[in-house]
């Protein structure tokens, strides 16, 4: 049987309180603890030169150094539980389930390239990618990765449920520099969305 015809299996999307602890060891082990130190210096340097618009703006670009910042404070450098998680930390810890569960699946170089990029102002652009996979691996299907240095290769393949497909992702961003990307992704996906709507396809 090969690899496309396997039946899906829905998978658990679940995370209990208690192990909160063991996910946030589990992204800081995957990003690494000298770039995770390093990242969170050079942030500390950015936020002693700017005032609280760099702040909120660089909360939105790299929302993990923040998250761990909060954790070490609740927890006191992990050796206490709280009551209650903080927003910030559920979802960086949401992110932290999803990379734990993919990352096995990556090549090597493509590992080390979300070790890095995750860390960098490009955090939410990447994001996109572990989260598209996920909802895929949720339904059951396997994830194949692309490695890098191929010219026009998509994020990853798709294979499960008689279905075999690439997958190619696209963020919707404000970019001031390249005014014409989103405005033609835009119409290409009201496109293909009239594609589906014709044949009641739906889907997220």
């Amino acid at each position: 049987m090969t690899l496309q015809n396997l039946p899906l299996s829905r998978r658990n999307n679940e995370i209990k309180d208690s192990e909160i602890p063991k996910y946030v060891g589990k992204l800081k082990g995957f990003l690494g603890h000298e770039a995770l130190a390093k990242a969170q210096l050079d942030l500390d340097k950015d936020l002693t030169h700017h005032g609280c618009c760099y702040r909120n703006w660089a909360q939105e670009l790299r929302p993990w150094l923040f998250a761990f910042r909060i954790y070490d404070r609740e927890t006191k450098n992990g050796v206490c539980i709280p009551k209650k998680w903080p927003a910030e930390i559920r979802e960086m810890v949401g992110d932290a389930r999803m990379i734990s569960s993919l990352h096995y699946g990556m090549p090597e170089d493509v590992r080390a390239k979300y070790r890095k990029d995750l860390l960098t102002d490009q955090h939410n652009d990447f994001m996109v990618e572990i989260h598209t996979a996920w909802h895929y691996y949720l339904q059951g299907f396997g994830i194949q990765w692309s490695p890098l240095g191929q010219d026009s290769c998509p994020e990853f393949r798709v294979r499960g449920g008689s279905l075999d497909f690439n997958v190619e992702c696209r963020r919707f961003t404000c970019d001031m520099s390249e005014h014409v990307k989103t405005p033609a992704i835009a119409d290409t996906c009201d496109m293909i969305y009239e594609v589906l709507r014709t044949r009641n396809l739906w889907g997220e």
